[in-house]
């Protein structure tokens, strides 16, 4: 199932998404669903991906999952943010910014490296 938040973001939603953050929101839906809290909004600080276009970054409900840090973890096993930042990751959960979503972003080198998408 695939669950938006309201209407607004569902709008915020319709601008361009960078194609890599197509398919790992694809993948995250296929996989453990996804109730997406926020799309695209105005930069509120430097590096803010919520601002960017094409968008590179999607909030989800953290919520309806059992284990929120599993899934998480299981995206980051199959997906590298940027193979030269190792450090980053594609799915951001449970650090002070991201305690109630997880934040799902990509940069222009991300890969899948797990399989079947």
């Amino acid at each position: 199932m695939i669950q938006i938040k309201n209407s607004d973001v569902l709008y915020n939603l319709a601008l361009p998404w960078h194609p890599k953050l197509r398919l790992l929101i694809k993948y995250v839906a296929d996989v453990a669903g996804i109730f997406i809290t926020e799309g695209y909004r105005d930069k509120r600080h430097a590096n803010d991906l919520h601002g960017e276009k094409p968008l590179r970054a999607i909030d989800g409900r953290s919520s309806i999952y059992t284990q929120p840090q599993i899934i998480a973890n299981r995206i980051n096993q199959k997906w590298i943010y940027d193979p030269e930042r190792p450090d980053m990751k594609c799915a951001v959960y449970g650090d002070e910014n991201h305690k109630d979503h997880i934040h799902f972003q990509v940069h222009p080198k991300t890969k899948f490296i797990g399989g079947n998408k």
